[in-house]
């Protein structure tokens, strides 16, 4: 009796002693390298810089950076990165997946990011390696050197329609429906409301809004850089062109405005396919948005137009781009009044017959239509290009595409990775006084864009259209024709 009294206060009943109680967890990793969408329109601009390769079994998109803090001039990720043997957590789906595995290797990627399919689940052969529990994003200790590789395993989810259209966005973060103090909310909304006129579902909404952001402006890598508010209100109302970066970025803010948790993503298509190996570089760089839904966690939203920016017919396009093109016919236009197939239009033209023009004549009125509109873009492309430039709305911007400018007249676009320092050097006597100061009020707007004047922009272009003089005085007239013929 005494022992079933006094035996559970002994020491030697209680739970054992665990050391694992007293360990404090190690400090959470915090990014400090540039953000990749403060890269996107300088990777655009030297499209051809190889970053890694990915040998995998599909076509995907591969994630890099996930961006959800917005402060009204730049996109920041609130990540509070933890360090892993390999394991990744999984994310709120819980229903169908595809598995992938994947092998990166990197070649010029700059940073410690680590590029890979969404969800990773599982990660090998990265020393230093630190995970996102919220995302799944990751990153390495120390930023990886050319040939690195390593191997991860995804797992991307395959939700149903009927999955879609139940969701209901998740209201657990208000910072990922948070918008920040200024007049451009009300123009945001307004045009996120117009955009989603009608639609009775949240999913409906977001691909209404991404069907209006693909019909209602351009993809241009000369638009001018940043994600800005003032930028993004030009960009809504003014220019109607930009890149992935705009694109993504303003979706985002239109979803918040309608109550839709969103951040940004930024990372790569597919590449270019060569023996079951993915290369992606520069110029594949890609912007994109998600929206967070109960159960179903962060679905993916491409409003780029042009498949989200596809270079040209040798790049793959990801299936996760091909569904959400797919979706945005069913549910931005509510899946019965668009057509299925053209076929049926086609035949209905074929019987109701009638003696129409003669193809040939058509035909000559199109190829004159088409030399036209061709003499009209070779002369007036050019000079739009530079006036767009010139009268970017921050000073910042201004001096930016002076110097996109600049390169463009040196012969530079998308050629090389070249910094600022090499272009300057790679130039002659005649043209580096005029270089040497632009390339520093360049350099200084990247690092400190608040603080550049319209004096420093005015004293950009003065130096900018010194250098096109110079260029243009070294250059031949049949040289100067041909580029101006090829559109250079």
């Amino acid at each position: 009796a005494v022992a079933l009294v006094v035996g559970p206060l002994l020491p030697v009943a209680a739970d054992p002693y665990d050391p694992r109680e007293d360990a404090d967890l190690p400090p959470p990793t915090r990014v400090d390298s540039v953000s990749p969408l403060d890269r996107v329109s300088a990777w655009l601009q030297i499209p051809d810089r190889e970053l890694f390769t990915v040998r995998a079994g599909k076509p995907l998109n591969w994630r890099l950076a996930v961006l959800d803090r917005y402060d009204g001039v730049r996109w920041s990720s609130g990540a509070r990165f933890q360090p892993t043997g390999g394991r990744v957590p999984e994310g709120e789906w819980t229903g169908p997946a595809d598995v992938v595995r994947q092998k990166v290797t990197f070649d010029g990627l700059p940073g410690t990011w680590l590029p890979a399919a969404e969800r990773p689940v599982e990660v090998g052969g990265v020393r230093g390696l630190a995970v996102d529990p919220g995302s799944g994003a990751l990153i390495a200790g120390t930023a990886p050197a050319k040939g690195f590789a390593y191997e991860v395993t995804s797992k991307i989810a395959r939700p149903s329609k009927d999955d879609l259209l139940a969701a209901v966005p998740a209201h657990d973060d208000p910072a990922l429906t948070a918008f920040p103090p200024g007049p451009q909310e009300e123009l945001f909304r307004k045009l996120a409301q117009e955009a989603t006129k009608g639609a009775d579902a949240p999913i409906r909404q977001a691909y209404r809004l991404q069907s209006y952001l693909r019909t209602n402006a351009s993809y241009d890598v000369t638009a001018p850089p940043g994600h800005s508010l003032k930028g993004l209100e030009f960009f809504l109302q003014t220019t109607h062109r930009g890149t992935s970066e705009q694109f993504a970025t303003a979706f985002a803010l239109m979803a918040r405005t309608l109550g839709l948790p969103s951040r940004v993503v930024v990372g790569f298509r597919p590449g270019q396919a060569s023996g079951g190996i993915y290369h992606v570089k520069s110029g594949h760089v890609m912007a994109w948005a998600e929206i967070k839904f109960e159960k179903l966690g962060w679905r993916p939203f491409y409003p780029t137009p042009g498949r989200s920016g596809a270079k040209d017919d040798h790049d793959v396009v990801s299936s996760a781009i091909e569904e959400s093109e797919q979706l945005e016919g069913e549910f931005a236009h509510g899946g019965s009044d668009r057509p299925t197939s053209s076929q049926p239009k086609a035949e209905a033209q074929g019987e109701q017959g009638g003696a129409g023009p003669s193809p040939w004549l058509l035909a000559g009125v199109a190829g004159g239509a088409l030399l036209a509109a061709y003499a009209v873009t070779v002369a007036v492309l050019p000079w739009w290009r530079r006036r767009g430039r010139r009268r970017a709305q921050s000073p910042g911007e201004r001096v930016l595409g002076a110097w996109r400018q600049t390169c463009d007249d040196l012969g530079l676009r998308g050629d090389r990775a070249l910094t600022a320092e090499d272009v300057v050097t790679a130039q002659p006597p005649d043209i580096t006084p005029h270089l040497r100061p632009l390339a520093d009020i360049s350099n200084f707007v990247r690092y400190a864009p608040d603080a550049v004047t319209d004096d420093a922009a005015t004293q950009a272009w003065e130096r900018s259209d010194a250098v096109r003089r110079a260029v243009r005085a070294r250059t031949s007239f049949p040289a100067r024709l041909r580029d101006r013929l090829l559109l250079r």
